[in-house]
């Protein structure tokens, strides 16, 4: 990093693997992302630790003053958005933050909230698709598909809240209640008579 930066600029290291870089009197974003694929070339050989080849791979969010922010907290909010968005684009990239990533962040936030909430208000639901032998017209078993009652007419499918909630962990919880639930109807198809159901 060091090389990869003037004598003026500043590197604080923020965590473990996480640094912040401070440069000062550029006069355009093509002067950041300069800097910043210097510094994204400079990690694509191996790091030789005990004769062993270590790869890194780098993210890198850039935010700019006066544009995007005057308060030095929200610059590096900004820059910590514009990095996991440059994660997600597969790494070994950066980005600028624009607004839409704080909508987006947000909007991601409003889900986030409100899914747990759904989960400890019962507003999920499974529905389950059954699965036959075609040979004999027999059901073999069930695939269960989670469903969320949003509103009072309006119920979200999976692909909605599902990648939200992998992203934020919520999906461990999310996923010990569809087996709670799956556990209780396989319950009420025992007694029911009702047996070797199969259910994914």
């Amino acid at each position: 990093l060091r090389s990869n930066v003037r004598q003026n600029d500043s590197i604080a290291r923020v965590s473990g693997d996480e640094f912040t870089i401070l440069l000062g009197d550029i006069s355009n974003y093509e002067d950041a992302g300069k800097v910043t694929t210097d510094i994204l070339d400079a990690f694509k050989d191996p790091i030789l630790v005990k004769s062993r080849e270590i790869f890194v791979t780098t993210s890198i969010g850039i935010s700019i003053t006066p544009e995007d922010s005057l308060d030095m907290s929200t610059l590096v909010n900004n820059a910590d958005l514009a990095m996991y968005q440059a994660k997600q684009l597969g790494r070994n990239n950066f980005q600028f933050f624009s607004e839409d990533m704080n909508s987006e962040v947000k909007h991601k936030n409003k889900i986030e909230a409100e899914l747990k909430s759904a989960i400890d208000n019962q507003a999920l639901f499974l529905v389950y698709q059954p699965k036959f032998n075609l040979k004999n017209s027999i059901i073999i078993g069930a695939e269960a598909l989670i469903r969320w009652q949003y509103t009072e007419d309006k119920i979200r499918h999976p692909d909605f809240f599902i990648p939200i909630a992998e992203e934020s962990g919520t999906i461990i919880p999310l996923g010990k209640w569809v087996l709670t639930q799956v556990f209780e109807d396989i319950q009420h198809l025992l007694k029911a008579g009702i047996k070797h159901i199969k259910i994914a």
